[in-house]
């Protein structure tokens, strides 16, 4: 599913939570910018692994993706009810 959605704090409105978490990569606003616009993840994924020169990686990413992941959900399930109703109707089955 895709929700776009904003981060209050934020003023970038990323198109997926994969957007968002992908764009936390960096910690440039211009980088991060480039990643909400694009239209597939493969996109994304391109940058990240060939980031453009004037991009500033985010040195604390791999302590905190987790975290950024967290938030988007969070934001996501907040912002959108219909998720969260489709979420609670699996009861206590694992999602995978």
């Amino acid at each position: 599913m895709k929700y776009p959605f904003k981060i209050d704090k934020e003023e970038i409105e990323w198109k997926s939570i994969l957007h968002y978490y992908y764009g936390q990569y960096f910690d440039d606003i211009s980088t991060k910018k480039k990643i909400a616009s694009y239209k597939t993840i493969s996109s994304i994924e391109k940058n990240i692994k060939n980031p453009p020169k004037k991009s500033v990686v985010n040195e604390h990413w791999t302590q905190k993706r987790e975290s950024y992941l967290k938030t988007a959900y969070q934001t996501q399930i907040d912002k959108y009810p219909a998720i969260k109703e489709i979420l609670n109707k699996t009861g206590q089955h694992v999602l995978i």
